[in-house]
């Protein structure tokens, strides 16, 4: 099964800030294992909400606003997409990521659309 896992922001990462070089280092280790185990399928940080941009759908349609947003917590700071044999053993491994205290990911099973539009339900 594929899992995506949403790393979540914080004030720092929303300020533009980068981890400091042994952090850095623990992560470059942890991707590292990942991708040996051949459980890392891709990642990537993203850069802060001031240099992006918001499309939120209403009854009027659609409306466009420039970041950054409020509640750093609810937003995504980078994501991994994870190929594991179940939700519990991606957990394990996300919970072998070297994060700050008070760092969080989300993790989800990913849903795909087959040629015809129907859906492929994720299979253990």
């Amino acid at each position: 099964m594929r899992f995506i896992l949403l790393l979540k922001s914080s004030a720092p990462t929303e300020a533009g800030e980068v981890a400091d070089a042994p952090r850095l280092a623990a992560m470059r280790a942890y991707n590292l294992r990942l991708r040996q185990a051949g459980v890392l399928l891709g990642g990537e940080f993203l850069s802060a909400s001031s240099e992006g941009a918001r499309v939120t759908f209403g009854a009027e349609g659609p409306d466009a606003a420039m970041g950054p947003f409020d509640h750093p917590e609810t937003l995504v700071a980078g994501f991994w997409v994870f190929k594991c044999d179940s939700l519990e053993d991606a957990m394990d491994w996300a919970a072998q990521a070297p994060l700050p205290v008070g760092g969080e990911i989300e993790i989800r099973p990913l849903v795909t659309l087959g040629p015809n539009g129907q859906v492929i339900a994720p299979k253990a």
